[in-house]
């Protein structure tokens, strides 16, 4: 992430990424109003994986697979920092540690149980199709729950950072 670079304070960091905004690596479509660059990395971080998971179960040759396969993996790496800020944000640097344990934790929950139901899904159709597009349908989900969290982020990220213990 660009803002966790040495040498680079918050206010560079907003000039890069706002050049990288006009340049169009980042498409400039929000899909709500007033969203963060955090959140707008993420709702097209998890567009994309959507898009690439249903492409997994489509394409059968093979260097249009690969290419679907590297755009995907491109996008779990893009979406995956400002996935793991967001928790930050809403509580404060004291809780870092804590916030980035908790979703850890329940990402490899998460990647342990759709893997296993992915193969069960398999042995019982015989085709990857039904788990890729589960997972697809898990994307567009969190892709809502992403914009529902925008919208309440702003409220929260203003409210002062009151010190209780």
């Amino acid at each position: 992430m660009i803002s966790g670079e040495p040498g680079l304070d918050r206010r560079q960091s907003d000039w890069a990424i706002d050049e990288w905004d006009e340049v169009g690596e980042v498409p400039a479509v929000e899909p709500m109003p007033r969203q963060s660059r955090l959140v707008k990395w993420t709702v097209w971080g998890l567009m994309v994986l959507a898009t690439t998971t249903v492409l997994l179960v489509h394409v059968d040759a093979i260097v249009p697979l690969i290419a679907v396969i590297a755009v995907q993996s491109l996008f779990v790496q893009l979406y995956f920092g400002p996935l793991f800020a967001v928790p930050i944000e809403f509580l404060g640097a004291r809780s870092a540690g804590l916030t980035s344990g908790f979703g850890n934790f329940f990402a490899n929950v998460g990647g342990f149980t759709f893997a296993y139901t992915l193969g069960a899904l398999k042995d019982a159709t015989g085709s990857f199709a039904v788990g890729l597009y589960s997972l697809s349908a898990m994307c567009l989900i969190g892709l809502v729950c992403t914009v529902a969290l925008g919208r309440m982020r702003p409220a929260a990220v203003a409210a002062p950072e009151t010190a209780s213990a």
